[in-house]
């Protein structure tokens, strides 16, 4: 999510405009979209510019009826607020949480600052955060843009409010639904940098904990479920999932079936009664009356079965009766395999100038030309999908459907309806109109298959006929559908070991590792550290925040550190420190993670006394005099190469000539 933060910027010039603003509507030109937004609809709104008026309040019995309503939000909530504030206690602050209305249901302060807030800016329990009552605010923009706002002061609508710093973080629901506000207003136009960092951990905290309740919740429900069924029903019965397992099974069919529960629970239908496999495939239509022998372990019976929706049901010729109750399958709630239809990445957002990465790009401009499969390989968070993206605006397919396909976060019952497609009618729930598939969406451009190695071996084959006929068929179709288009394939696995094993075809291997390309670590980018993170910090700095650069022992740390998530970590790091930074310059080894801090620790030198503050001036002057030319800088010291690196390494010497 977005975080846009307010700590850095020239006062006096934001206070000039905001007056000529106000007085003459005069549009100012160095603050964001979303601050000129509320600013114009806080003026259209009639706000008083100077001085704070008495807030909407909801009544007493409505804010209790609202409080009992966020009673189960509010339990997970208001221990990390509590948390925040004893870390922080005496500082001034106020921590709050509003619901998704913007009225404030609870506070957490020390008792001066919750009556001073209280007094001066009307803000309690029951008050309003709505920007048609406060005018601009961190909060009020949270209501309306949903973004992460961080140490806003001068750029609040209403002046007499100005004179506080208040960060405010939007909450998502179990369903990532909006359910409120967390913040923190203080009463300074200072602030404590970590603010947001402890907010951002509450607010990922909470949101995690609401998930859980959710699933805990759906649990109990399930159970209950279970248990009201078995009481109201005299009637054998057996609950199948939609992949048909049996999840739960009462006494009557375990009878019948003549074996214990707890060793009928877990096993496919199709095994404990003999059922066709064809009456769990969702792509039959409903049917009745038709009949079929099942063997139980006493004798065999006869029964006639009917198909409702997701409901079988089927009666013995004694009038005995087995419920088979299959749960629909709706995967749209739990995965996301497809994520884009258009390539976003050229090029040009590669970033390196390290041998490696530069051979690597060189071929990879050579790959675009061709029309030829791609397998790239390399570790997670190397830049893999970037790299695919690139090729593909690169090459004649360009401005035709990219489709980037995560073959790990397809569930393995469903892939094939997924990449291929299906018919109107083809499974219960199936859309009127049918579906394409991803293939079908790729048409005339390129299908990105991410985490190929993640992929099952039945399906391998269907990919592999794919490739080969240049045609797919739809589930429930027998129409084949040509398709023509370019395969890029990428994988953080071993895949030569994977073929090895047995795990991946070695034929569908062959037919994707037509060109290779494989991604350096940003172990062996050492020299690409540096200008990595230079433009993370281009990249995530705010409009009108100062020029931010990196402190030596920062640089020094970055080139230690093992970097195992790779530029995806590396640029993280540098997103959290732009947050922490507040209104200083330069980062720090305060800013950093503690993985990093580690490092810093581990191999600082104790840099006190004449004799290392001499050495380092030494090689500091040697390296100046030399243009930062290593080979004439050592031959000044009169050392070796090796030995002036160790030097330059140990004193966090930066030699870069930008």
């Amino acid at each position: 999510m977005h975080i846009v933060s307010y700590s850095s910027v020239n006062d006096a010039k934001l206070i000039n405009e905001w007056e000529r603003f106000v007085k003459f509507g005069i549009k100012p030109k160095s603050i964001d979209r979303n601050i000129a937004s509320s600013w114009a609809r806080s003026k259209d709104l009639g706000i008083n510019p100077y001085k704070c008026v008495q807030r909407a309040e909801i009544n007493e019995k409505e804010l209790q009826k609202r409080i009992s309503l966020k009673e189960s939000y509010l339990n997970i909530i208001t221990p990390y607020l509590e948390k925040i504030h004893r870390a922080i206690s005496g500082e001034g602050y106020l921590l709050y949480y509003a619901d998704e209305l913007g009225n404030v249901l609870h506070i957490v302060a020390d008792d001066a600052d919750l009556s001073f807030f209280e007094k001066n800016f009307y803000f309690k329990k029951g008050s309003s955060c709505k920007e048609e009552i406060t005018g601009t605010t961190a909060a009020s923009l949270v209501l309306t843009d949903r973004i992460i706002v961080s140490h806003m002061s001068s750029h609040k609508y209403c002046l007499q409010l100005k004179s506080t710093t208040c960060s405010a973080l939007p909450l998502l629901g179990e369903n990532d639904e909006f359910i409120g506000i967390i913040g923190a207003a203080l009463n300074l136009k200072t602030t404590n940098k970590h603010i947001v960092g402890s907010l951002l951990s509450a607010k990922m905290g909470i949101e995690n904990q609401l998930r859980l309740l959710k699933q805990n919740n759906e649990l109990r429900v399930l159970n209950n479920y279970y248990s009201n069924f078995w009481g109201m029903t005299s009637d054998a019965t057996i609950f199948v999932d939609y992949a048909g397992n049996i999840v739960n099974i009462n006494k009557k069919a375990s009878d019948i079936i003549n074996e214990k529960p707890s060793k009928i629970i877990g096993k496919k239908v199709t095994d404990v009664l003999n059922f066709p496999a064809v009456l769990f495939n969702d792509s039959v239509n409903d049917f009745s009356d038709n009949s079929c022998y099942i063997d139980t372990r006493n004798k065999k019976t006869k029964y006639n079965f009917s198909k409702q929706a997701t409901r079988f049901r089927c009666f013995t010729e004694s009038n005995e009766e087995i419920n088979i109750i299959k749960e629909e399958n709706k995967p749209e709630k739990f995965f996301k395999p497809v994520k884009k239809t258009e390539a976003e990445h050229t090029f040009k957002d590669l970033i390196g100038n390290s041998k490696l990465f530069l051979d690597l790009i060189e071929l990879a401009k050579k790959a675009s030309e061709s029309n030829s499969n791609v397998l790239i390989t390399g570790e997670s968070g190397t830049g893999k999908e970037l790299l695919a993206h690139s090729i593909h605006n690169e090459s004649y397919r360009s401005g035709k459907p990219f489709v980037v396909v995560n073959c790990g976060a397809i569930p393995r019952e469903l892939a094939e309806s997924e990449l291929f497609g299906y018919e109107s009618g083809a499974f219960t729930g199936a859309a009127k109109k049918g579906r394409k598939g991803f293939f079908e969406m790729a048409n005339g451009g390129t299908i990105f298959l991410d985490e190929i190695g993640e992929m099952p071996k039945a399906l391998q084959t269907k990919i592999l006929r794919v490739i080969q006929n240049k045609k797919i068929t739809r589930i429930g179709g027998n129409k084949e559908i040509s398709t023509d288009v370019r395969i890029i394939a990428a994988t953080n696995k071993n895949i030569e070991q994977e073929v090895t094993a047995g795990n991946f075809r070695s034929d569908l291997y062959f037919r994707l590792n037509v060109i290779r390309l494989h991604i350096p670590n940003l172990l062996q980018r050492k020299s690409d550290i540096i200008l990595l993170a230079r433009h993370f910090i281009n990249k995530h700095i705010q409009p009108g925040q100062k020029k931010i650069t990196l402190s030596k022992p920062v640089i020094s740390i970055l080139k230690e550190y093992n970097w195992p998530g790779n530029i995806r970590e590396l640029e993280n790091v540098i997103e959290q420190a732009l947050v922490f930074i507040g209104d200083e310059t330069e980062i720090g080894e305060k800013h950093l993670p503690e993985s990093l801090k580690k490092i810093y620790k581990n191999t600082r030198v104790v840099r006190s006394g004449s004799l290392y503050e001499d050495e380092m001036r030494k090689v500091q002057k040697a390296l100046k005099k030399a243009d930062n030319n290593i080979s004439l800088a050592a031959r000044i010291l009169g050392i070796s190469r090796n030995t002036l690196y160790k030097k330059i390494k140990t004193f966090g010497i930066d030699c870069s000539k930008s």
